[in-house]
Formats: C-alpha cells, sequence, structure tokens
C-alpha cells in the first residue's frame, strides 16, 4: 500500500478558501464560519443531533458511569457518566473511498 502525503487545511486557508469560491469579503466569511461553528457546538451542548442530509450527522450520546482500574496501582476509579460526540458519513462521504 503506497502512503499518501494529506495537507492539513487550517482554519485560515478554509476561511481564505471560501471567501474566493463566494468572492465575499474574508472578514465576513470569518464571521460568519465562527458563528457557524459557535451554534454547531451550542447545538451539541443542548444534546440536538445536526444532520446534513447526504453529507453527515453530528449528535451526541451518553456514555454510562463505569468503573475502570489505575494499571499501575490497580486501585479501583469510579469515571462518571458523560456526553460524546459521535460522527456519521453520509453517501457524498461515502464515495470519496
Amino acid at each position: 500500500m503506497q502512503k499518501v502525503d494529506h495537507i492539513t487545511i487550517t482554519k485560515k486557508s478554509f476561511i481564505d478558501k471560501l471567501a474566493e469560491r463566494t468572492k465575499v469579503d474574508p472578514k465576513v466569511v470569518a464571521s460568519v464560519f465562527l458563528q457557524t461553528l459557535d451554534l454547531l457546538v451550542e447545538e451539541l451542548h443542548q444534546g440536538n443531533k445536526i444532520e446534513f442530509r447526504g453529507t453527515f450527522v453530528l449528535g451526541t450520546k451518553i456514555q454510562r458511569p463505569r468503573q475502570a482500574q489505575n494499571p499501575k496501582t490497580l486501585e479501583k476509579v469510579d469515571i462518571p457518566e458523560r456526553r460524546t460526540v459521535y460522527f456519521k458519513k453520509g453517501d457524498r462521504l461515502k464515495n470519496l473511498t
């Protein structure tokens, strides 16, 4: 199997590409983009599911409390309930592979 070099797209470069495609001022694009991210986080924090039909679904699920063990001391540790984010790819992303 051949190793593929991937390029990391930073937030700034993503915003610049989006501004170039839409021919909108990069400051406006950055503001809208950051507000969009803030809204996504708020909705996930409230337990809502975000669905961009055909592309992806973001949601949260609750992990039940459990007991773990410290491997060094073998001491039992209680891990409280917590919410984790999940990502499910849609058809547009499944077809990339």
